[in-house]
């Protein structure tokens, strides 16, 4: 009442939580586009009639929707929209193809004169004056190509509306409902509880080159003629429809209402928990919300899955130095053969480290998910919020500066542990130290924290490789490491001399005779007595489906299927969170059994000297209780599997805990999936071999060259990448050198 008043009917005012939850959305809406690789902008409201005109609109029509200014000296209009000013950034300019495609994203004021009357559109929906953030996008004069730009453009509206935790749907429009300019125009409507209908909230269009022939922007094709460029634009987020949508959508039984997660960190410091904004403390639904959370930690507690701590004096004399170097706060590298404790050592690290910093001082993490398991870390693309890595690191760093969530976790770190670094590119690194600086506000490489990279470059390398750099190859990594430490002693096949010589000829990309002769004679079938057939190792993921989906359906019996029960500590829709522990985890969501069929344990359970790796054979169920697993294991000992605790994070859902038996069909695996495991019995198939260092860390699994099949092995099929053999070259000559400096220092004292 007050705002038609002062303004006339169509006007509004926000107040309290729900002005600051406007300030937020404009705030995420623009820091998620930035993400994607758009270019932020703020635009004029005021616009010549020229430019609208060149739009599409009509602000001389009788029944225009234009505001134009009373003013004698010029003819200005209120823009309706920010794609007229973005459009009219590129007025009269000839663009070079290769700036394709241009994706601009703009904040303004819309001022349209119509505004809502009917039941369906009262209220905030159809009003006179509201925010908006705007998608304005140009390509080369191709219809697939722009129309593959429109399909991004949606994408870009599905995932943000999805990401509020809004249900949402797309209508392609008819041809008579299209605006002059529009070739093609999609609407994104969402539900709306409150009138029980979808309302439209954004729409995206492709205008072809409508609006570029009548601003005059080209660019010269491959034979140099002038052409017109297609433009498109898109809703990113028009304020009060979205706001509408998520009162309506997160209000509570109390009449409280959930801040979408993703909004919390751009609410300026307010207290979620207010009268009439409030953090959701239970669910609706068991896959959301953080009292569930706690429900779910309560549970697990049934079922503890152990993970080895080491002790001060399980360490050998080298390890005990990377120790001494840690906690003097040196940043290093350490490197060493599979085999020679490298992850054992970093989990006494981690801890150590944590029990002088601060868990939350010391940031573990590495490669991919599945390496993170038996560290309790995370992924460093998820740490270090850098995405998916993609975008220069300028991007990445301002999209960093607006996330005060992440800027508050890199100020509190002191140590950041990277394991598995073969497997990150230099350019990840470049990301994550642009990140690291610009949270931190320091020039300092990494933003001045300590570095503990941990892993062997002749191990698995970077996913194409040939595209991407090493990380050693970044000028960061001799700006921040300072110090490597090799380790030279070898445990898990230190039974097996003979194994260990094979293995090291490997690692560096040589096949003697006596070695190629060895290998090739671990054809034979392995016999086990325990009924534990050994796991196949292929290179190729289609060749360990089709093993192991087969080799199940062989089995006689029923299959029992064993459904994960996933939680979250923020809102997020049941596929996404899905998505985030399959990649972050390595345990299945889904996983189907029968007695007789071959597994391999995820977890560590010490007291019972099992660990993740160790093989075992499904011989019965539970019926007394729960009806889980019962599984015998290569070291005789037969127990129930039940549920363990798997944990995953990303900054849009928080923490997220997947409850699942911690169980893995194991007639066969990846190579990849396989590094840093330890199995009993192996076969490898070596006949798709297609990356660097795949033979030896196959090879390298296992404890004994007893426990070895080997089929299809090409001493060619050994390879060493050119870079990481001039890399260790380098590392020895330094080390040697170290090693002198430090005798003849000791011989002058």
């Amino acid at each position: 009442m007050v705002a038609s008043k002062v303004s006339g009917n169509g006007f509004y005012y926000l107040k309290n939580e729900a002005a600051l939850l406007e300030v937020a959305l404009i705030s995420y809406a623009f820091n998620f586009a930035v993400s994607r690789g758009f270019t932020p902008l703020m635009t004029p409201d005021i616009i010549r009639s020229e430019f609208v005109t060149a739009c599409g609109f009509q602000p001389k029509a009788s029944n225009t929707q234009i505001y134009k200014l009373s003013l004698k000296s010029e003819d200005l209009c209120l823009a309706g929209t920010a794609e007229v000013p973005l459009a009219g950034l590129l007025h009269y300019q000839e663009l070079s193809r290769k700036s394709f495609p241009i994706k601009l994203v703009g904040f303004g004021r819309a001022y349209r004169a119509e505004a809502g009357a009917g039941a369906s559109s009262r209220g905030l929906f159809r009003v006179h004056q509201f925010s908006k953030v705007e998608l304005f996008c140009v390509t080369e004069d191709d219809l697939e190509k722009s129309d593959a730009l429109l399909h991004e453009i949606c994408l870009f509206q599905r995932d943000f509306l999805t990401s509020l935790g809004l249900h949402a749907q797309a209508l392609d429009m008819a041809a008579r409902d299209l605006g002059h300019p529009a070739y093609r125009k999609i609407d994104i409507e969402a539900w709306l509880p409150g009138s029980n209908r979808f309302g439209e909230v954004s729409s995206a269009s492709n205008c072809t080159d409508y609006q570029s022939r009548r601003l005059n922007i080209c660019y010269r094709d491959e034979n140099q003629r002038k052409r017109f460029v297609h433009t498109l634009n898109g809703t990113a987020c028009a304020i009060p429809r979205v706001l509408i949508a998520i009162l309506e959508t997160l209000q509570q039984k109390d009449g409280s209402v959930v801040v979408p997660p993703v909004l919390r960190p751009f609410m300026m410091n307010k207290d979620n928990r207010s009268s009439n904004l409030e953090e959701l403390s239970g669910s609706r639904n068991s896959d959301f919300g953080t009292g569930n959370l706690e429900r779910r930690k309560e549970k697990c507690e049934a079922f503890p899955a152990y993970e080895s701590i080491p002790r001060e004096d399980q360490l050998n004399q080298e390890q005990k130095l990377v120790v001494q170097s840690a906690l003097q706060g040196e940043s290093f590298f350490l490197t060493g053969a599979a085999g020679t404790g490298k992850s054992f050592l970093l989990r006494f690290l981690a801890d150590k480290l944590q029990s002088l910093y601060g868990s939350s001082a010391v940031a573990v993490t590495a490669s991919t998910g599945i390496a993170t398991c038996p560290l309790k870390g995370q992924t460093l693309h998820s740490f270090s919020g850098i995405g998916l890595g993609k975008g220069t690191a300028e991007t990445v760093a301002f999209q960093a500066l607006y996330n005060r969530k992440l800027c508050d976790r890199w100020k509190n770190t002191k140590v950041l542990i990277i394991d598995e670094v073969s497997m990150i590119s230099g350019e990840v690194l470049q990301l994550v130290n642009a990140v690291a600086r610009a949270c931190r506000g320091s020039s300092l490489p990494f933003g001045g924290v300590q570095l503990v990279v941990v892993g062997d470059f002749y191990q698995l390398s970077p996913v194409d490789a040939e595209k991407h750099s090493f990380a050693f190859e970044s000028p960061l990594w001799n700006d921040a490491i300072k110090t490597v430490h090799v380790l030279k002693s070898v445990h898990r096949q230190r039974t097996d001399p003979a194994f260990i010589k094979i293995l090291n000829e490997l690692r560096v990309g040589f096949v003697s005779e006596e070695t190629a002769a060895l290998l090739k004679g671990r054809e034979l079938p392995l016999l086990s007595e325990t009924g534990i057939v050994p796991t196949r190792l292929y290179p190729l993921n289609r060749d360990v489906n089709e093993e192991n989906n087969s080799r199940l359906r062989e089995l006689p019996g029923p299959c029992r299927t064993f459904t994960s029960v996933d939680s979250s500590e923020y809102l997020v829709n049941s596929e996404s969170l899905t998505q985030i522990l399959d990649r972050q985890t390595n345990v299945q969501s889904t996983i189907h059994l029968k007695i007789g069929a071959q597994v391999v344990l995820l977890k560590n359970y010490l007291p019972d000297n099992l660990v993740n790796g160790s093989r075992g054979v499904v011989v019965g169920w539970d019926e007394r209780d729960s009806n889980f697993p019962v599984v015998k294991f290569q070291n005789g000992i037969v127990m129930e599997v039940g549920p363990a605790r798997f944990e995953a994070f990303t900054y849009y859902s928080g923490e997220c805990i997947r409850e699942q038996v911690p169980l893995k069909l194991a007639w066969a695996l990846t190579v990849h999936k396989s590094q840093g495991m330890t199995l009993d019995l192996v076969e490898c198939h070596l006949a798709n071999v297609f990356d660097y260092g795949q033979v030896y860390v196959a090879l390298s699994r296992v404890r004994h060259l007893k426990g070895l099949r080997i089929l299809d092995f090409r001493p060619e099929s050994v390879k060493v990448h050119p870079k990481v053999e001039e890399f260790y070259r380098c590392l020895s000559k330094e080390k040697r050198k170290q090693i002198q400096l430090l005798k003849q220092a000791q011989w002058k004292q």
